[in-house]
């Protein structure tokens, strides 16, 4: 792993020893690392080599980072090697949020703000999490990992979903983070500022999937709350839409666990075919 930071360093003309480097517990999927130098602080991102298996596209990360620079709720990006998935950003004072601050007032009307404004820009890469599922089940199919018994019927539970929204429905295309969960929005300690972290799986597409990730698990006064916000308006279909795409996003996730198990890196204990399961569950209760 030195020698891969030291490429980084080398990448953007720091010296090694002008660097004081320390682990981080961020992240699922990647490592991350502290970096001071200079008096300034930094987060060390090294791309897993499993992105392939779990279908991240990295070309569009950086896209999708470039197309927020500047934005109030961007941390700024130092440097980014699409080829390794390697990233340099400033660091910032700020924790993930819990889901008690997710769920408050103030903080649902600010990221109402945040997912307008991201949907709002445009990247030439698309996000189409159809043809994701249909490409982490080669790769389910091909390593032989065994599925929920009731797979199938979760899956044309989904089908009927997938048919009635389109993945790049015109009236609601914009630019998706398709991740936004408390987990990946971090609040600085005076609580007044979020940032919005990892973009590995976004790119333009259908704006629900991100609303959905949102607000799934508001009450529906809150729900009302966010798309009034949102869209300056409440309609009875967007609670609909909200409820497609909870069952759409489950499948997504589904498929992701069962890739993931292969490979938990940092995080062996954790059980990700029994996750993917209970998602299964869960879809089969709400289909």
């Amino acid at each position: 792993m030195g020698e891969k930071i030291g490429k980084i360093l080398a990448d953007l003309g720091w010296e090694r020893s002008e660097c004081e480097i320390g682990e981080t517990s961020y992240g699922a999927t990647n490592l991350s690392y502290f970096c001071t130098y200079r008096d300034e602080k930094y987060i060390i991102r090294m791309g897993a080599e499993n992105s392939d298996l779990l279908v991240i596209n990295r070309h569009a990360e950086k896209a999708a980072m470039e197309a927020v620079r500047g934005a109030d709720y961007a941390i700024p990006l130092i440097y980014f090697d699409p080829a390794s998935g390697n990233m340099v950003t400033k660091y910032v004072d700020a924790d993930a949020m819990t889901g008690e601050q997710f769920n408050q007032e103030e903080n649902i009307i600010r990221m109402a703000t945040i997912a307008k404004d991201l949907h709002g820009r445009k990247t030439d890469y698309f996000f189409d999490p159809y043809d994701d599922v249909e490409k982490k089940l080669g790769y389910i199919k091909q390593y032989k990992i065994p599925m929920h018994e009731k797979f199938d019927e979760a899956y044309g539970i989904y089908k009927i979903r997938m048919d009635r929204n389109p993945a790049f429905e015109k009236q609601c295309l914009g630019l998706c983070h398709n991740d936004i969960t408390a987990g990946n929005c971090l609040i600085t300690k005076d609580r007044q500022k979020i940032y919005l972290i990892d973009y590995e799986f976004s790119g333009m597409g259908n704006i629900y999937n991100d609303l959905l990730c949102i607000v799934h698990g508001f009450p529906p006064e809150q729900q009302r709350l966010f798309f009034m916000e949102y869209f300056g308006e409440y309609k009875e279909y967007m609670t609909q839409k909200v409820k497609d795409f909870h069952i759409i996003v489950l499948m997504w996730n589904v498929t992701w666990a069962y890739l993931k198990s292969l490979d938990p890196g940092k995080n062996p204990d954790v059980d990700y075919m029994n996750h993917g399961n209970q998602w299964i569950d869960a879809i089969l209760t709400m289909g």
